[in-house]
């Protein structure tokens, strides 16, 4: 199944694609170096091969139109990378634009979740006929392989749950907007977290603790408010009816957010 992933593969050993943001200065070198040939190998590559070779079609990798629930997420996600972005644009050390830094990380998501929430957690299914089974593979590929650059440590520690909340969110909202834009926003807010000077390291630690829980708050939200792809799970949750559960998530989303601010 994983013949897909051959125009990809031979891309990336041809030619060399950037994804460090400090060697790029200017908008039209992260389209043409890094976004336009990311793009190309990762997305329109394996997926003509699905469409013209496998006969497959779109919805398979989670292109169809989302329910209301998944909207809602991705307005979440979206206001993360707003918020983000205004914080970099205003940050005197910056050496890079925000907006170089926000169209980078913008192709690095679609780019990501497409081959691995999207091709490659599909091909998973066919093999092990269980989605969760698949969930756990697909982290281990997308922190071990495709991050194997990185340490062990920060791959076991960070990005292996990132591909896991990834996955389920895969999974559960049965389309691939939502992992995209989540995985929008992390790129987003850990960056703005990395440019913070020195001086705020305790504040940093604080921040990265508040943006555990958020994470962790979001994964939960995923499980209950999911059932079927694409369908509202109405749920009874410590006597908390389904009514009232977003009007208490949205309060304390806004309290994460006051954190975020006031830290």
């Amino acid at each position: 199944p994983f013949d897909v992933l051959n125009p990809s593969a031979f891309l990336f050993s041809k030619g060399s694609i950037s994804s460090d943001v400090n060697k790029m200065t200017s908008l039209g070198q992260v389209i043409m170096c890094f976004s336009i040939p990311m793009f190309i190998s990762l997305v329109i590559l394996p997926v003509l091969v699905k469409l013209f070779l496998q006969k497959e079609k779109l919805y398979n990798i989670g292109f169809h139109r989302p329910k209301l629930i998944g909207i809602l997420f991705c307005i979440a996600f979206l206001m993360v990378v707003v918020w983000s972005y205004i914080r970099l644009e205003n940050n005197p050390n910056m050496t890079i634009p925000a907006n170089v830094i926000i169209i980078q990380f913008f192709g690095v998501a679609i780019s990501e979740e497409i081959i691995l929430r999207g091709v490659i957690m599909d091909e998973l299914d066919k093999i092990f006929q269980n989605k969760y089974a698949s969930c756990i593979v697909n982290a281990a590929i997308f922190a071990f392989i495709y991050h194997s650059s990185e340490t062990f440590s920060s791959n076991l520690c960070v990005r292996f749950p990132l591909g896991l909340i990834l996955g389920i969110l895969r999974v559960k909202s049965g389309e691939i907007y939502s992992p995209i834009m989540l995985h929008w926003a992390y790129n987003m807010f850990i960056i703005f977290i990395n440019r913070l000077e020195r001086k705020y390291a305790k504040k940093r630690i604080l921040k990265i603790f508040c943006y555990g829980a958020l994470v962790v708050h979001i994964s939960v939200d995923v499980s209950l408010y999911y059932d079927e792809p694409g369908e509202i799970k109405y749920i009874d949750l410590f006597v908390i009816s389904w009514p009232f559960l977003p009007v208490i998530d949205t309060w304390n989303y806004i309290i994460y957010f006051m954190a975020f601010y006031l830290i």
